[in-house]
């Protein structure tokens, strides 16, 4: 983050080394997971959320508007939105983040992304107000007219809400987010025209019902609802 090395040079002594895995309980001190959680050290709280928050959604820009939203959703005025660009200042600092457009941020490194993303354990509430977020953010995009920028106004919404649905393990999100993905979405998609995104939009949806346990899936209202997808992405 800080261009003191040479990249070339470390990664050849790394490689020279044997490079250690990413976790290993045995050997913690030794592993990229140790040296994010040491970067991360002495985060305030808000800006914890923060970070929490961007690594539930995917590894592309994300507007301040996602992170004030996900935060605090009873307190989305001017003092919200002040409090969270501290914060991620703070994560910028740290070169965890960087500003990628107006009002944009997303991560620097695809591994800091990995180890802030927890698929397993999020928090309730806080996937809820993401999805929320992003159902209003899909369907104001759905509504633009086919054109030069309708592919980034959809894609990115897109690859948010799918990254989200991964984290989904719960299956806390039919409402307000798979559902919308499945049928509204995918319907206004196909008028555009844009199969490439209705695949993305149907891929989702599929990688959601994946983390479904069997008893779950087994159920006639899911098995209708993927017999839906199924017939879609036929």
């Amino acid at each position: 983050a800080r261009d003191e090395e040479d990249p070339a040079q470390l990664a050849g002594e790394w490689q020279a080394a044997a490079l250690p895995k990413l976790s290993d309980p045995k050997q913690a001190q030794h592993t990229l997971q140790w040296l994010f959680a040491r970067s991360v050290r002495g985060l305030g709280d808000m800006a914890r959320q923060t970070l929490a928050a961007a690594g539930l959604l995917a590894r592309a820009p994300f507007p301040l508007e996602a992170v004030v939203v996900a935060l605090d959703e009873a307190d989305t005025g001017q003092d919200a939105g002040k409090r969270v660009h501290e914060a991620l200042k703070s994560l910028v600092q740290r070169g965890l983040l960087r500003r990628a457009e107006s009002d944009h941020w997303q991560f620097t490194h695809v591994l800091g992304y990995r180890f802030a993303r927890d698929e397993d354990g999020s928090d309730p509430a806080l996937r809820q107000r993401l999805g929320r977020w992003l159902h209003a953010h899909l369907m104001a995009a759905l509504k633009a007219n086919a054109g030069g920028e309708t592919a980034v106004s959809l894609g990115r919404p897109l690859q948010h809400a799918a990254a989200l649905l991964r984290a989904d393990h719960d299956q806390q999100l039919w409402r307000p987010l798979a559902n919308h993905v499945l049928y509204d979405a995918c319907d206004r998609l196909l008028d555009l025209g844009r199969l490439d995104l209705v695949k993305q939009a149907l891929r989702a949806f599929a990688e959601w019902m994946e983390r479904f346990l069997p008893a779950k899936a087994a159920e006639l209202r899911w098995q209708r609802e993927r017999s839906v997808m199924l017939n879609r992405q036929g």
